[in-house]
């Protein structure tokens, strides 16, 4: 499969607007200044989804997955800032996005591992909120997804 930022379709402004704003995010990243790099993932997250969804399969399935890791990286951020709300705004919509990929077979295994990290850090923003049934659920869905991976194995 392509490299899913490569599934973005934008005007050439926006894509000039989105190449230098991936490399600012790199950049915060390898600083590990997650403060920093919020509202840079911020404008990754609002690009790609404002962006054209492919008409081919492979690459909506691509943009997809670009669209969850975009959102999985600014969870990231806000959870590693304590900014829980924000995360789990953020890491919901990686997981709906995943999610539905697993529901309709599309999904990698690189995704699949991305749910994974997804639920830890759902589960850690939960308990830090002190929402402990929410909590408890997502432990439940993480063991779901790892016993039906290791029944395919």
């Amino acid at each position: 499969m392509a490299e899913p930022w490569s599934s973005i379709q934008l005007p050439t402004m926006q894509m000039i607007e989105f190449a230098m704003v991936r490399k600012i995010v790199a950049e915060k990243e390898a600083a590990q200044d997650y403060k920093g790099a919020v509202p840079f993932l911020s404008k990754l997250a609002q690009l790609v989804d404002n962006a054209m969804a492919p008409a081919d399969d492979q690459q909506r399935v691509a943009h997809c997955l670009c669209q969850a890791d975009c959102h999985f990286k600014l969870g990231y951020a806000f959870q590693r800032t304590g900014n829980y709300i924000q995360a789990e705004a953020s890491l919901t919509m990686t997981m709906r996005l995943v999610e539905k990929l697993i529901k309709q077979q599309q999904a990698t295994e690189a995704s699949r591992q991305r749910l994974v990290a997804t639920y830890d850090l759902l589960i850690e923003c939960y308990h830090m909120m002190g929402k402990y049934h929410l909590e408890r659920g997502m432990m439940d869905r993480k063991q779901k997804l790892q016993a039906a991976q290791l029944g395919q194995a």
